[in-house]
């Protein structure tokens, strides 16, 4: 007699099987980098419509694999462990380092350049980056051996003028801050969107779909529902932290979620949101817009409550 599995065993069966072909971040990072050199090695070949696809094919494969493998994880699946290292990494540094319109301060060739100099490339609108010169750090470490080992020691070689939003963060404490692979990784361009996505979210356990919201500020994402709430709820000291979210001045009035305004979303907001998603308090609905839980509109509730009386 046949036995019909119903949708949740299905679920777990195929999360068993995706568990063990979880990609490394370490994979992720050598994989993007091969491929971006193979790229370069094509040169004008690389444009050829099958040879683009050939090339791509290991860098493809291995996002849906991490993509798809990370689609079935729920709040209890999330790597809490990880949730909490970063952010504590945002708390004790994002004073200094936290910026949201930028993924990273990654090393960038540029000469002419003293210590406390920043430099900006801007490679496709939000994912600009800035960086702190290669040159630098091979003359410091030649002229300066203190001097060098203790920056290092001290900031690593992410903390320049900044090392970024909640992606560019993850990325950084994923490779417990050090340099090897990033710097290697920060000479492509193509797909470094996505590549900064997939580490971040591969590092947390948690669906690429929930990462988009985090790490941008379109309308419809995580940061565009938080304003809408500290909007309508004035009172609540839950929200407090979130006042200063504001939307540009440009946002589509007939959105119910307008896109926010990435300057006025500061380090101590990305630490708050970081331990809503961890705890359940924010998730996506089915049609991946975020959503608060029962428990955070009963913790808000109560908060405004608490302030107007």
């Amino acid at each position: 007699m046949s036995t019909v599995m119903n949708k949740n065993e299905v679920l777990e069966e195929v999360r068993e099987q995706l568990v063990l072909t979880k990609p490394l971040v370490n994979d992720i990072l050598t994989t993007y980098i091969n491929v971006n050199k193979k790229i370069q090695d094509a040169g004008w070949r690389y444009f050829e419509d099958n040879e683009v696809a050939h090339i791509v094919k290991e860098w493809s494969d291995l996002v849906e694999q991490n993509a798809s493998y990370l689609s079935l994880m729920k709040p209890k699946d999330f790597n809490i462990t990880n949730f909490n290292k970063l952010i504590a990494s945002i708390e004790l540094n994002g004073s200094r380092h936290f910026n949201m319109q930028l993924f990273l301060g990654v090393l960038e060739d540029i000469s002419d350049y003293d210590e406390d100099e920043v430099k900006t490339t801007d490679l496709d609108g939000f994912e600009t980056v800035s960086g702190i010169s290669s040159d630098y750090f091979s003359s410091l470490r030649s002229s300066d051996t203190d001097t060098y080992n203790a920056f290092i020691t001290t900031t690593k070689a992410f903390n320049c003028s900044t090392v970024g939003c909640i992606a560019g963060f993850a990325m950084a404490v994923a490779l417990d801050w050090k340099e090897d692979l990033i710097v290697e990784a920060s000479k492509y361009y193509t797909n470094q969107q996505v590549l900064f996505e997939q580490v971040a979210c591969n590092f947390l356990n948690m669906p690429v779909t929930i990462g988009k919201k985090l790490f941008y500020g379109e309308a419809n994402s995580i940061w565009a529902v938080l304003a809408d709430l500290k909007d309508r709820y004035h009172n609540a000291t839950e929200l407090d932290v979130f006042r200063t979210l504001d939307q540009p001045y440009n946002y589509e009035d007939d959105e119910r979620y307008p896109e926010i305004d990435m300057a006025s979303i500061n380090y101590s907001m990305a630490a708050k949101v970081l331990e809503l998603i961890r705890d359940g308090y924010i998730y996506l609905d089915t049609d991946t817009t975020p959503v608060i839980s029962h428990e955070y509109q009963t913790i808000i509730d109560k908060s405004n409550k608490l302030r107007t009386n």
